[in-house]
This record gives structure tokens, sequence and C-alpha cells, in this order.
């Protein structure tokens, strides 16, 4: 708005910045913003604006951007800043009206990851002109969708085949594209199969497309030419299917995992014989419930009734395994974030928390969990095989993320995530059981060529110390608390994969009478900082004496990073 003198007539200065998408290039780290909008306001009746110059620093008073722009009434008006999230940014306008004289002024803003920033910049005008504010909006764009293989670079036999995932992070228009420079691409029930041909080297891509980029990754294989098969190979991958702990079958399992090949060769085809018709007759029965008519599945079901051992033998593995996973269903589990019995946010304030019943502000709370179980009435734990999700979910390992960079959560971004995903059979659960941390076979990868959400960032120590299965944090006057919860004592060269942590400290949460389809993971972080002292500051990095009472909210022992599931800081409700 525009105060004037009554002598003047005109009311208002106004300089509207309307967002425009940008799309950022596969190199670009930062924040693309683009700014647009009319060169149609005036300082008075007969004042038009006849140039407007605009200049961009950051905290340190660099200029990051800077132009003059000469006015037409009508004229669009547009500039881009490729920013990235930040703060104390600062941009100066200077209008210059048809009679020379000048109105300037600036404003300070901060950068959030795909958050609309509103600038009110406050002018002052020359002579009699009075005072001006100019508001815009800094719009982000959405980033160009985020494309990495998963699938390492490898070498294969001809004949052999490898499952192709891939990590997909953005907004996508059409499904990802497998493409091969040579063999074979399959895709059954939503996976894409790579069988090689021929020897040679075989580039891998995958594109993916949306309005306004393309992006895609490689990765080279290479077929070799296939060896002699040997007498043992498939006895004991394919017989283990049908192996009932004695009889024919269990002893053709034990020879093929024995790899004494003159027996394998003198007893071979019997072992086909025996293990094939036991697998025909367990297809016929396994995959019939799930046979949607067509398609891989309708093959095996068909296979098995045909009752051709030989054939079942060649694809008794492959389609047991195929039947099993198309009887799993979905599974979603709910969680959420509280302190004590209130909602977890980060731009509110919560009173009485910890040992000394201080008043805290929310700082950051997220972690990571895997060996996520259902649990039966009579205890029987049945895995939940997890989905790969991205940004959320891969290698067998989910991140539920609450802070949302508000308020005095300053360390994430605004991006959250409250449930994971996988399938399992059907059953009666009555329970659920998980981990929290990351499994140790990938604790020590470089977390730098993880796919999300075991990407390098802030839920990483390094490879030696692996990542942080945990982090919450809670400001208060004068104290406050931090827990980051990863093993300890790790000793070893990660690079040569021989890392050992003498304390695993991966917290086992079993939760009774838990019903997935209507309960909820209540993760309360008030619980966990119940018995410390947060009038001063209490800060656990996973080991000293001040992690005592947090580890014990999370029934892990300090002293052996053991869990005896007597945790308080998780619980189920309706």
């Amino acid at each position: 708005m525009l105060t004037l003198p009554s002598s003047w007539r005109a009311t208002s200065l106004l300089l509207a910045l309307a967002g425009a998408w940008a799309c950022s290039s596969a190199d670009d780290t930062g924040l693309f913003v683009a700014v647009s909008g009319q060169a149609a306001f005036a300082i008075a009746a007969d004042q038009d604006v006849t140039s407007l110059e605009y200049s961009v620093t950051n905290s340190a008073g660099d200029v990051l951007k800077a132009d003059s722009l000469v006015l037409d009434p009508g004229q669009p008006i547009a500039f881009v800043l490729a920013l990235p999230a930040g703060r104390d940014y600062s941009i100066a306008l200077s209008a210059r009206t048809s009679d020379g004289q000048t109105c300037t002024g600036a404003s300070a803003f901060e950068v959030a990851q795909r958050v609309r920033v509103d600038v009110n910049v406050a002018l002052e005008c020359d002579g009699d002109l009075g005072h001006a504010s100019v508001i815009g909006t800094l719009v982000p764009a959405p980033a160009c969708a985020a494309v990495d293989i998963v699938t390492a670079a490898t070498t294969l036999e001809v004949g052999a085949s490898l499952i192709l995932s891939a990590s997909v992070e953005g907004n996508v228009t059409a499904p990802p594209t497998w493409t091969a420079s040579a063999g074979e691409l399959t895709t059954r029930d939503g996976v894409t199969l790579f069988t090689c041909s021929e020897p040679g080297a075989v580039s891998i891509g995958l594109a993916v497309t949306d309005a306004d980029c393309s992006r895609g990754d490689n990765v080279e294989v290479t077929c070799t030419a296939a060896t002699p098969a040997s007498p043992c190979d498939g006895l004991g991958s394919t017989c283990h299917v049908v192996d009932t702990g004695s009889g024919a079958a269990h002893e053709c399992h034990e020879l093929g995992h024995a790899g004494d090949q003159a027996a394998c060769g003198e007893q071979r085809a019997a072992c086909i014989d025996t293990c094939g018709s036991a697998i025909c007759t367990e297809l016929a029965s396994l995959c019939h419930e799930v046979d949607p008519g067509s398609g891989p599945i309708h093959e095996c079901h068909e296979l098995g009734h045909a009752a051709n051992a030989a054939g079942c033998f060649a694809r008794g593995r492959e389609c047991f395994e195929l039947c099993t996973q198309a009887h799993y269903q979905p599974v979603t589990l709910s969680f959420a974030a509280q302190v004590g019995d209130a909602p977890f946010a980060c731009d509110s304030s919560y009173d009485g928390v910890g040992s000394t019943g201080v008043t805290v502000e929310p700082q950051d709370f997220r972690f990571f969990v895997h060996d996520v179980r259902l649990v039966t009435s009579d205890g029987a734990e049945v895995p939940v095989l997890l989905d790969v999700r991205a940004p959320w979910q891969a290698l067998g390992t989910a991140l539920l993320d609450f802070e949302d960079a508000t308020g005095a959560c300053l360390s994430g971004d605004a991006a959250t995530n409250t449930t994971v995903t996988g399938m399992a059979p059907p059953g009666e659960y009555t329970g659920l059981a998980f981990r929290v941390g990351v499994p140790e076979s990938v604790n020590h990868n470089d977390p730098a060529t993880q796919a999300a959400p075991l990407a390098a960032g802030n839920m990483a120590w390094g490879w030696l110390g692996g990542y942080r299965f945990l982090r919450a944090e809670l400001g208060a006057t004068g104290g406050g608390g931090v827990l980051h919860l990863g093993s300890a004592a790790c000793t070893g060269d990660p690079a040569a994969g021989s890392v050992a942590c003498a304390r695993a400290n991966r917290a086992n949460v079993t939760l009774t009478g838990f019903n997935a389809a209507t309960d909820t993971v209540v993760a309360d972080i008030g619980a966990i900082f119940s018995g410390a002292d947060l009038a001063s500051v209490s800060m656990c990095h996973s080991s000293g004496a001040s992690c005592g009472p947090l580890f014990d909210s999370l029934g892990v022992d300090l002293q052996s990073g053991q869990s005896d599931g007597s945790q308080v800081a998780f619980r189920a409700a309706q």
C-alpha cells in the first residue's frame, strides 16, 4: 500500500509477483524460483514507473542476481533466482518514475525447500511521493524427478536373469521406461527382469519423463558365456521347496548342497523326477487361487497340472516364488508422533516434559525401522516384505519423519512420512514388532552411494559409525535434550566390509493388541526424554552417562547395546 499526501490522486503502488514453474538440471542442488508479474503500477496519476532495478544478496553480502529492467505499462516482468534453501537472503528494489524520482527499499527473506515465500519490500520515495510497499511471492519449482538405478553393475551368464530396481523421487507423468542395448527385458507382475542373450557388455537404462523434464540413469552389465552345467545345479535350491525334512526330496536337497559331482551325476535323473513331481503337485494347488487366467502365474498353474516332472523342476523355484508372493496382501502401518498425550508439531511448545517438568519446543524427530513383523495370537512372527518406495523405503528399511522444517525444526526439510508399506500373507494378526534402526548389512555402506532414504544426509554419521537410527531433539530455555541413536564401539574398515560394532543399540519394539487396519503406532518423544533433566542440556550420542535414561525408555541396555523389549517410547493407539 502507498501513503500519499491528499494532493496526489494515486492511492496504491503494487507489484504483483506470480509464480511460474522452473525445472532444475540434473546437477543442480539449489532451489529454483521463478518470479513474474506485470509493470502495471504508478507512483502517482501522472508518474509512471519507467524502470526497475533489483539485486539479491546472501548472508555474506555476495550479489547473487542483479538486473535493470526498462518498463512499459503492461509489459511482463520476469526473473529467475537459483537459490539453495537458507536464511538471510536480501532483495533490494529501486523503482524510477517518469519524472526522474526514485523509490528504494530492501527486505530480508528466506528460502525453504518447496515452500512459497512471501516478500514485502517497503519503499521510501523521493520528494513528496511518500512511502510504498511492494508485495511479491517467490514460488519454488518442483524438482525434476531424481532417478537412481539401485541394481548394481554385475556380471551374468548367458541365460541368467537380473531383477531391475530403481529409486525414482519426484513428480512423474508417465511410467518409467527400461531399455537395454542387448539381451531381453520382460515384466512380470510389476517386476522387470533383464536376461542375457549373448556374451558382451550391455547398457541398461531407465528413463523418466514429467511435464518439463526428462531424467535417466544407466548401469553396465557384462554377459559371459554360460559355464557347463554341474550335475548338482538346481538340486539344492529346487528340492528345497518340497523338502519336508526327511524322505527322497530331503536327500536330494542335501545332495545338491553337498556338491559331490559324481553322486549328483548318478542320482540327478531320479532327483529331478522326485522333486519335479512334488513341485507339480505343489504348484497345482498353490497357483490355483491366484491364477488370473493369463500371464506367468497362469503358466505356472498349468505347468503344475501338466504333471511334467522335468518341466516343473526347471521352473519350479521361479513358479513357487511367483505364486507365493501373489498370495501376499498389501499392508500399511500408520505412525504418529506425540509429546505425551499431545500431537507432535515443530511450531508448538509443551509443558511439563522430562524429569524436571520444563517447557520444551521440538527441534527434530526422525527414525529408521526394519525387520517389521506381524504377530499372530499364538506369538508367531510373520515378516512384512517392505516396498521400495522412494524416498522413504529401500533395502528393507523405512524412514519415519515427523519434522517439517517449521518452528525450531531446522535440521530437516518440509517433507514428512508417517507410514510403512509392504506385503504380508493374509491372516489374523494381533500384534506388531519392528526394530529401530537399519539392518547391519547396510549400516556401514557409503551413504553417498545408497538410494533414499539411506542416501547421504544428516541421518548418517559416516561409514564407520554408520547411521543415526533415531534423531530426537527438544529445546528448552537454558537446556534441552538431544538423542542421536546408533551403533557404538565400532571398529574395522568400512571400505573392506569388515566393520563390527560391540553395541548394536537397535531397539526391538513389540506391540500387543495391534490391528494394522485400524490402529496407529504412537512414537512418544516425551516418553523418550521422561527420565532426563531438560532444565540443563542432556545430550546423548549413543555413549556416556546422559544416555542412561534415554536408552532405558527404548529398552536398550547402555552397556551391552542389547534390546530387552522393555521400551516405553512406542505404543499402540486406535
